[in-house]
């Protein structure tokens, strides 16, 4: 379950940055877990107080994409990234302390 949360939080804290205007489509990276994802990560957006909520779906984004050979550049340091998160950003939406917490319903 910590990998996914580790992941949720991670796309949702993307989503609080970059402020999507368009659909956006995730990586397929942990197949059979798209319920359990999306219920993950529209907690931590709204976690975030993220609006509007950004509309995402899941699907294979492929080798070829301009998305792929970016983080592809920033693994292999040819890039620089453009936002490090730590352990204390993910760990604050993953086990948030009680004045932090936001009803889910």
């Amino acid at each position: 379950m910590f990998v996914y949360q580790v992941f949720s939080a991670l796309i949702s804290i993307i989503f609080k940055e970059v402020k999507p205007k368009s659909k956006v489509i995730i990586d397929l990276e942990y197949f059979g877990q798209r319920d359990l994802l999306i219920v993950q990560i529209t907690k931590y957006i709204k976690q975030l107080k993220i609006t509007p909520i950004p509309i995402f779906d899941f699907g294979f984004v492929g080798k070829n994409s301009p998305a792929h050979h970016l983080a592809q550049q920033v693994a292999y340091k040819k890039k620089a990234a453009n936002k490090k998160v730590g352990f204390a950003e993910i760990s604050r939406l993953i086990w948030p302390r009680k004045n932090d917490r936001v009803s889910t319903d």
